[in-house]
Protein backbone atom coordinates (compact mmCIF):
# COMPACT_ATOMS: atom_id res chain seq x y z
CA UNK A 1 0.00 0.00 0.00
CA UNK A 2 1.25 3.54 -1.17
CA UNK A 3 2.47 5.37 2.19
CA UNK A 4 3.33 1.78 4.18
CA UNK A 5 7.13 0.92 4.56
CA UNK A 6 6.86 -2.02 2.75
CA UNK A 7 5.96 -0.17 -0.42
CA UNK A 8 8.93 2.58 0.29
CA UNK A 9 11.48 0.04 0.31
CA UNK A 10 10.13 -2.13 -2.81
CA UNK A 11 10.06 1.17 -4.92
CA UNK A 12 13.36 2.17 -3.41
CA UNK A 13 14.71 -1.24 -4.39
CA UNK A 14 13.68 -0.96 -7.45
CA UNK A 15 15.21 2.58 -7.72
CA UNK A 16 18.43 1.24 -6.85
CA UNK A 17 19.66 0.01 -10.43
CA UNK A 18 19.84 3.21 -10.94
CA UNK A 19 22.57 4.50 -9.26
CA UNK A 20 26.11 4.34 -10.74
CA UNK A 21 28.51 1.48 -9.86
CA UNK A 22 32.05 1.24 -9.87
CA UNK A 23 32.28 0.32 -13.42
CA UNK A 24 30.11 3.72 -14.01
CA UNK A 25 32.30 5.92 -11.38
CA UNK A 26 35.58 4.57 -13.23
CA UNK A 27 33.83 5.46 -16.37
CA UNK A 28 33.03 9.25 -14.61
CA UNK A 29 36.85 9.19 -13.57
CA UNK A 30 38.10 8.87 -16.99
CA UNK A 31 35.83 11.12 -18.86
CA UNK A 32 37.05 12.80 -21.69
CA UNK A 33 34.21 15.49 -21.96
CA UNK A 34 31.36 17.22 -20.45
CA UNK A 35 29.68 15.20 -23.25
CA UNK A 36 30.53 12.06 -21.64
CA UNK A 37 29.41 12.38 -17.80
CA UNK A 38 26.08 13.99 -19.29
CA UNK A 39 25.62 10.36 -21.31
CA UNK A 40 26.98 8.54 -17.62
CA UNK A 41 23.99 11.03 -16.69
CA UNK A 42 21.27 9.87 -18.60
CA UNK A 43 22.12 5.86 -17.67
CA UNK A 44 21.59 7.10 -14.12
CA UNK A 45 18.06 8.41 -14.70
CA UNK A 46 18.95 12.15 -14.53
CA UNK A 47 17.20 14.95 -15.91
CA UNK A 48 17.62 16.48 -19.62
CA UNK A 49 20.33 19.61 -19.71
CA UNK A 50 23.42 21.30 -18.42
CA UNK A 51 24.96 19.24 -15.67
CA UNK A 52 24.75 21.59 -12.84
CA UNK A 53 20.78 22.40 -13.71
CA UNK A 54 20.19 18.38 -14.04
CA UNK A 55 22.18 18.06 -10.51
CA UNK A 56 19.88 20.48 -9.07
CA UNK A 57 16.41 19.63 -10.11
CA UNK A 58 17.51 15.78 -9.17
CA UNK A 59 17.92 16.85 -5.91
CA UNK A 60 14.75 18.23 -5.59
CA UNK A 61 13.16 15.32 -6.86
CA UNK A 62 14.95 13.02 -5.05
CA UNK A 63 13.12 15.17 -1.34
CA UNK A 64 9.83 14.95 -3.55
CA UNK A 65 9.95 11.18 -4.19
CA UNK A 66 10.89 10.14 -0.43
CA UNK A 67 8.52 12.81 1.28
CA UNK A 68 6.32 10.71 -1.21
CA UNK A 69 6.67 6.99 -0.25
CA UNK A 70 8.13 7.30 3.04
CA UNK A 71 5.59 6.65 6.18
CA UNK A 72 7.74 8.58 8.54
CA UNK A 73 8.98 12.31 6.78
CA UNK A 74 10.62 13.43 10.70
CA UNK A 75 13.30 10.99 9.58
CA UNK A 76 13.84 12.75 6.39
CA UNK A 77 13.51 16.04 8.48
CA UNK A 78 16.48 15.67 10.47
CA UNK A 79 18.77 15.30 6.77
CA UNK A 80 17.13 17.60 4.88
CA UNK A 81 17.38 20.59 6.98
CA UNK A 82 20.78 20.58 6.67
CA UNK A 83 19.78 22.63 3.46
CA UNK A 84 18.12 25.50 5.76
CA UNK A 85 21.13 25.18 8.14
CA UNK A 86 23.08 26.04 5.41
CA UNK A 87 20.60 28.96 4.10
CA UNK A 88 20.68 30.08 7.78
CA UNK A 89 24.77 30.48 7.15
CA UNK A 90 24.28 32.60 3.99
CA UNK A 91 21.34 34.52 5.11
CA UNK A 92 23.16 36.02 8.33
CA UNK A 93 26.44 36.47 6.76
CA UNK A 94 24.91 38.83 4.70
CA UNK A 95 22.93 40.31 7.45
CA UNK A 96 25.96 41.08 9.80
CA UNK A 97 28.80 41.39 7.01
CA UNK A 98 27.21 43.28 3.93
CA UNK A 99 23.98 44.66 5.03
CA UNK A 100 23.50 46.40 1.92
CA UNK A 101 24.39 43.36 -0.83
CA UNK A 102 21.03 42.91 -2.82
CA UNK A 103 19.88 39.53 -2.73
CA UNK A 104 20.34 39.47 -6.73
CA UNK A 105 24.21 39.01 -6.43
CA UNK A 106 23.74 36.36 -3.96
CA UNK A 107 20.80 34.38 -4.45
CA UNK A 108 22.76 31.53 -6.32
CA UNK A 109 24.34 30.88 -2.60
CA UNK A 110 20.98 29.97 -1.29
CA UNK A 111 19.69 26.07 -1.52
CA UNK A 112 16.37 25.80 -3.16
CA UNK A 113 16.03 22.35 -2.08
CA UNK A 114 16.02 23.64 1.91
CA UNK A 115 12.18 23.32 3.52
CA UNK A 116 12.36 27.19 3.96
CA UNK A 117 11.75 29.04 1.16
CA UNK A 118 15.05 31.35 0.84
CA UNK A 119 13.75 34.46 0.01
CA UNK A 120 11.47 34.43 2.49
CA UNK A 121 14.20 33.29 5.23
CA UNK A 122 16.40 36.18 3.69
CA UNK A 123 13.83 38.64 4.23
CA UNK A 124 12.88 37.17 7.45
CA UNK A 125 16.99 37.76 8.89
CA UNK A 126 17.07 40.71 7.50
CA UNK A 127 14.32 41.93 9.67
CA UNK A 128 15.25 39.90 12.65
CA UNK A 129 12.23 38.24 12.85
CA UNK A 130 11.92 34.49 12.81
CA UNK A 131 9.17 34.10 15.30
CA UNK A 132 7.28 31.63 12.29
CA UNK A 133 10.52 29.03 12.00
CA UNK A 134 11.02 26.20 14.81
CA UNK A 135 13.27 26.89 17.78
CA UNK A 136 16.26 25.46 16.56
CA UNK A 137 16.28 27.72 13.89
CA UNK A 138 15.71 30.73 15.93
CA UNK A 139 18.59 29.54 18.64
CA UNK A 140 21.05 29.09 15.99
CA UNK A 141 20.66 32.74 14.65
CA UNK A 142 21.15 34.04 17.86
CA UNK A 143 24.32 32.21 18.80
CA UNK A 144 25.52 33.01 15.47
CA UNK A 145 24.78 36.93 16.38
CA UNK A 146 26.17 36.84 19.66
CA UNK A 147 29.29 35.04 18.28
CA UNK A 148 30.06 37.91 15.47
CA UNK A 149 29.49 40.81 18.11
CA UNK A 150 32.38 39.77 19.86
CA UNK A 151 34.86 38.92 17.62
CA UNK A 152 33.26 40.41 14.10
CA UNK A 153 35.01 37.15 12.59
CA UNK A 154 32.31 36.06 9.42
CA UNK A 155 34.01 32.60 10.41
CA UNK A 156 31.90 32.23 13.94
CA UNK A 157 28.81 32.62 12.28
CA UNK A 158 29.35 29.24 10.50
CA UNK A 159 30.39 27.47 13.71
CA UNK A 160 27.36 28.97 15.75
CA UNK A 161 24.65 27.30 13.17
CA UNK A 162 26.80 24.30 13.14
CA UNK A 163 26.72 23.52 16.47
CA UNK A 164 23.09 24.34 17.02
CA UNK A 165 21.98 22.65 14.35
CA UNK A 166 24.01 19.58 15.60
CA UNK A 167 22.89 19.26 19.09
CA UNK A 168 19.24 19.82 17.32
CA UNK A 169 19.89 16.81 15.25
CA UNK A 170 21.14 14.40 18.06
CA UNK A 171 18.59 15.67 20.33
CA UNK A 172 15.28 14.86 17.73
CA UNK A 173 17.06 11.25 16.52
CA UNK A 174 17.24 10.21 20.07
CA UNK A 175 13.48 10.52 20.40
CA UNK A 176 13.13 8.14 16.94
CA UNK A 177 13.21 4.12 17.03
CA UNK A 178 16.07 4.27 15.02
CA UNK A 179 19.74 2.83 15.96
CA UNK A 180 20.42 3.62 12.60
CA UNK A 181 20.19 7.12 12.26
CA UNK A 182 21.83 7.82 15.59
CA UNK A 183 24.89 5.96 14.67
CA UNK A 184 25.06 7.46 11.41
CA UNK A 185 24.55 11.22 13.10
CA UNK A 186 27.45 10.01 15.90
CA UNK A 187 29.60 8.88 13.05
CA UNK A 188 29.39 12.16 11.05
CA UNK A 189 30.00 14.35 14.24
CA UNK A 190 32.92 11.94 14.97
CA UNK A 191 34.45 12.52 11.77
CA UNK A 192 33.85 16.36 11.35
CA UNK A 193 35.05 16.27 14.85
CA UNK A 194 38.58 14.36 13.74
CA UNK A 195 38.89 16.88 10.84
CA UNK A 196 38.70 19.64 13.30
CA UNK A 197 41.30 18.58 15.49
CA UNK A 198 43.99 17.97 12.84
CA UNK A 199 43.09 21.26 11.23
CA UNK A 200 43.71 23.37 14.50
CA UNK A 201 46.69 21.22 15.67
CA UNK A 202 48.05 21.92 11.79
CA UNK A 203 47.25 25.57 11.59
CA UNK A 204 47.70 26.23 15.58
CA UNK A 205 44.32 27.73 15.69
CA UNK A 206 43.54 28.72 19.75
CA UNK A 207 41.95 26.12 21.82
CA UNK A 208 39.08 28.79 22.50
CA UNK A 209 38.03 28.10 18.82
CA UNK A 210 38.80 24.58 18.75
CA UNK A 211 36.22 24.39 21.80
CA UNK A 212 34.06 26.22 19.67
CA UNK A 213 34.00 24.08 16.67
CA UNK A 214 33.41 20.42 18.10
CA UNK A 215 30.48 19.01 17.37
CA UNK A 216 28.33 16.93 19.99
CA UNK A 217 29.52 13.95 20.89
CA UNK A 218 29.08 10.68 19.02
CA UNK A 219 31.10 7.89 19.68
CA UNK A 220 34.11 9.82 21.10
CA UNK A 221 33.21 12.32 23.99
CA UNK A 222 33.99 15.96 24.03
CA UNK A 223 36.52 15.00 26.79
CA UNK A 224 38.11 13.01 24.65
CA UNK A 225 38.34 15.89 21.96
CA UNK A 226 39.76 18.44 24.73
CA UNK A 227 41.98 16.21 25.64
CA UNK A 228 43.54 14.90 22.16
CA UNK A 229 44.11 19.05 21.71
CA UNK A 230 47.04 19.07 23.95
CA UNK A 231 48.17 15.44 23.00
CA UNK A 232 51.85 14.94 21.12
CA UNK A 233 50.79 14.14 17.36
CA UNK A 234 51.94 11.13 17.62
CA UNK A 235 50.00 10.04 20.35
CA UNK A 236 46.79 10.93 18.83
CA UNK A 237 46.31 8.68 15.91
CA UNK A 238 47.44 6.13 18.32
CA UNK A 239 44.48 6.76 20.47
CA UNK A 240 42.39 6.97 17.49
CA UNK A 241 43.75 3.29 16.86
CA UNK A 242 42.59 2.05 19.65
CA UNK A 243 38.72 2.91 19.16
CA UNK A 244 35.83 2.91 16.52
CA UNK A 245 37.70 4.39 13.75
CA UNK A 246 41.28 2.58 13.66
CA UNK A 247 40.85 2.64 9.69
CA UNK A 248 41.86 6.14 9.87
CA UNK A 249 43.91 6.63 12.70
CA UNK A 250 47.25 6.67 9.64
CA UNK A 251 45.53 9.04 7.48
CA UNK A 252 44.73 11.16 10.75
CA UNK A 253 48.92 10.97 11.03
CA UNK A 254 49.59 12.49 7.96
CA UNK A 255 47.20 14.74 8.25
CA UNK A 256 48.76 15.95 11.43
CA UNK A 257 52.52 16.00 9.86
CA UNK A 258 51.85 17.44 6.35
CA UNK A 259 50.67 20.85 5.19
CA UNK A 260 49.21 19.32 1.89
CA UNK A 261 45.59 17.55 2.16
CA UNK A 262 45.66 13.99 1.92
CA UNK A 263 42.77 11.86 1.32
CA UNK A 264 41.02 12.19 4.25
CA UNK A 265 37.61 13.20 2.90
CA UNK A 266 38.03 10.53 0.69
CA UNK A 267 38.31 8.00 3.48
CA UNK A 268 36.04 10.01 5.78
CA UNK A 269 33.09 9.09 3.03
CA UNK A 270 33.85 5.81 2.52
CA UNK A 271 33.34 5.57 6.26
CA UNK A 272 30.05 6.75 5.82
CA UNK A 273 28.85 4.96 2.54
CA UNK A 274 29.66 1.59 4.54
CA UNK A 275 27.28 3.14 7.42
CA UNK A 276 24.71 3.78 4.42
CA UNK A 277 25.09 -0.26 2.78
CA UNK A 278 23.58 -1.49 6.10
CA UNK A 279 20.24 -0.06 5.08
CA UNK A 280 20.30 -2.65 2.21
CA UNK A 281 19.67 -5.38 4.68
CA UNK A 282 16.38 -3.58 6.05
CA UNK A 283 13.29 -5.47 4.98
CA UNK A 284 11.24 -2.42 5.64
CA UNK A 285 11.66 1.03 7.63
CA UNK A 286 12.76 4.63 7.12
CA UNK A 287 16.10 3.88 7.08
CA UNK A 288 16.00 2.07 3.61
CA UNK A 289 14.83 5.41 1.79
CA UNK A 290 17.48 7.79 4.19
CA UNK A 291 20.21 5.72 2.83
CA UNK A 292 18.76 5.47 -0.55
CA UNK A 293 18.38 9.46 -0.33
CA UNK A 294 21.82 9.90 1.67
CA UNK A 295 23.85 7.72 -1.00
CA UNK A 296 22.15 9.13 -4.37
CA UNK A 297 23.16 12.79 -2.73
CA UNK A 298 26.88 11.45 -2.50
CA UNK A 299 26.79 10.29 -5.75
CA UNK A 300 25.54 13.73 -6.66
CA UNK A 301 28.13 15.03 -5.44
CA UNK A 302 30.87 12.70 -7.55
CA UNK A 303 29.57 14.19 -10.41
CA UNK A 304 30.08 17.97 -9.40
CA UNK A 305 33.11 17.73 -8.57
CA UNK A 306 34.46 15.65 -11.68
CA UNK A 307 32.69 18.03 -14.04
CA UNK A 308 34.60 20.55 -12.37
CA UNK A 309 37.33 18.68 -12.86
CA UNK A 310 37.17 18.13 -16.32
CA UNK A 311 36.40 21.94 -17.09
CA UNK A 312 39.86 22.39 -14.97
CA UNK A 313 41.70 20.05 -16.90
CA UNK A 314 42.32 18.26 -13.83
CA UNK A 315 44.82 15.14 -13.78
CA UNK A 316 43.48 11.56 -13.48
CA UNK A 317 44.91 10.82 -10.18
CA UNK A 318 43.27 13.93 -8.62
CA UNK A 319 40.09 12.97 -9.98
CA UNK A 320 40.10 9.92 -8.60
CA UNK A 321 40.04 11.53 -5.05
CA UNK A 322 37.22 13.18 -5.85
CA UNK A 323 34.81 10.14 -7.01
CA UNK A 324 33.11 8.44 -3.59
CA UNK A 325 32.28 5.07 -3.65
CA UNK A 326 29.16 3.45 -4.95
CA UNK A 327 26.27 2.35 -2.58
CA UNK A 328 25.43 -0.69 -4.77
CA UNK A 329 29.23 -2.58 -4.14
CA UNK A 330 31.42 -3.01 -1.05
CA UNK A 331 35.06 -2.72 -0.90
Amino acid sequence: MIGSGRYATGRIRSLESRLMDRQALERLVTAASLNDIRQLMNEAGYADGEIFDALAKERQSLYDLIYEISPDPEYLDLIRLEEDAHNVKVGLRKRLVAPDEPLDSYRHLYRETAVYHPGELDADLRADDLRRYPEWLRSAADAARQAYAETFDAARIDLAVDRVFAAYQKEAAAALDSPWLNRYLALVFDLKNTETLYRVRRREIGRSLYEMSLLPDGRMTREEWLALYDDEVSDIPAYLARGPYEKLAELVEYELENERQGNWSQAADLFVMEHLRETKRYLTGPEVPLGFMLARRQEMRSIRLIAAAVRSGLGLEKRRQLVRDSYLERG
